[in-house]
């Protein structure tokens, strides 16, 4: 018995000393990670690699064009609450030449409209299926995820974080503290989503418990779109974050009255996003539970405020407004929700990244140029801190 157990043992030391680290490059795009997978060992599928994700998703127009038919449905809670979706099972994902992962099964959603806000392509989401087999890492300075049988060697540097899988939810839960801008001290549970391109997304009962109007201050309201429906989005600044060791300053958060969804669930503050996650390299043991974090390039790097009172979006190659920011200098200025816009500070482009650092240049007047039947009007606009 002795000697079969070590045999064993040296079989399952020499399979993992014959496991090569899988390198996956991504792009960094309005603060979501999108990778390209092989789907099924046929397809190449752009993704958004999401630590908030618990089930695949896949676009419903991937999955016609694809030929994966569903069978059947299944109710998925989504930020802003339950919605029925229909269900594909026996995919995989082709992650190098001999290492499959078979993805316990996939949810079919239309994901254009957040295509069009994001302006990029991708027709998956995907996280906890990859996340739950490997050691993954995060590296943003390289722009590589990483995903290996083993921690890395070396994690000198690296402030190791416990996180839990609460609720039976298997998005990775760790504390946090907040100060708000008038000194007042607040803590509780986070959700750690690199899904959500945001700093901190607060949740609505915690809201309701803790954030008067008079403790939050000036604070501003557009619109926002997750997987299901468009929601009004409320935003203020904060003195303070607080992440373990680390302590981020003035920054801009993000309020949710939503009544349903995770952004509803007591017992939480909320969803810490991918514009504070992005500051260090990661790396995610979710066997033993513990997160990992260095300092990286981003790391002390002026946070963005909302300047412009606009939201642009993207469709098949053109920019158009998405929201504008109610009572803000953009409103007064005429700018209203799908809008065409020919040019942004002279760039005729439809890289909203690039857009979106255009209106990070505070104290400029910008002029932007809308199209509208055959014909194009400037508009200026002076940027500045709506909070």
């Amino acid at each position: 018995m002795r000697n079969r157990l070590i045999f064993l043992a040296i079989i399952c030391l020499s399979q993992q000393l014959a496991f090569a680290a899988i390198r996956i490059p991504f792009r960094f795009k309005n603060g979501l990670i999108i990778a390209d997978f092989n789907l099924n060992g046929k397809n190449k599928i752009p993704f958004v690699f999401d630590t908030g994700a618990s089930t695949t998703v896949i676009d419903s127009t991937a999955a016609q064009a694809l030929q994966m038919k569903a069978e059947g449905r299944q109710t998925s809670i989504g930020a802003s609450g339950p919605v029925s979706l229909p269900v594909i099972y026996g995919q995989h994902i082709l992650l190098a030449k001999d290492e499959t992962v078979n993805l316990t099964q996939c949810v079919v959603v239309n994901l254009q409209a957040l295509r069009e806000r994001n302006g990029e392509d991708f027709f998956g989401i995907i996280g906890y299926d990859l996340l739950k087999n490997y050691f993954t890492s995060i590296d943003y300075d390289k722009k590589d995820l990483i995903f290996d049988t083993k921690l890395p060697d070396a994690l000198n540097g690296y402030s190791k974080l416990p996180f839990t899988f609460g609720n039976s939810i298997t998005i990775p839960q760790l504390p946090l503290s907040i100060t708000l801008s008038g000194g007042k001290k607040l803590e509780g549970s986070v959700f750690f989503d690199s899904g959500a391109a945001l700093t901190l997304l607060v949740n609505s009962p915690f809201k309701k418990d803790n954030l008067s109007a008079d403790a939050i201050g000036k604070s501003i309201i557009s619109k926002s779109r997750d997987l299901s429906k468009e929601n009004l989005l409320e935003e203020t600044a904060i003195e303070s974050i607080q992440l373990g060791e680390f302590r981020f300053t003035s920054l801009p958060i993000s309020l949710s009255s939503d009544q349903q969804g995770v952004s509803s669930y007591k017992g939480y503050l909320g969803i810490l996003g991918n514009k504070i996650i992005s500051r260090f390299n990661v790396v995610l043991d979710y066997r033993e539970k513990v997160i990992y974090l260095k300092p990286n390039q981003l790391h002390a790097a002026a946070f963005e405020f909302p300047m412009a009172g606009l939201r642009f979006k993207k469709i098949n190659g053109k920019v158009f407004v998405a929201s504008v920011v109610e009572g803000s200098p953009a409103a007064e200025k005429g700018f209203k929700e799908e809008q065409a816009i020919y040019s942004v500070d002279g760039y005729k482009g439809s890289d909203l990244d690039r857009i979106n650092k255009l209106l990070q240049q505070e104290g400029k007047t910008i002029v932007i140029t809308i199209s509208a039947n055959g014909e194009h009007r400037d508009v200026e606009l002076k940027l500045q801190r709506l909070l």
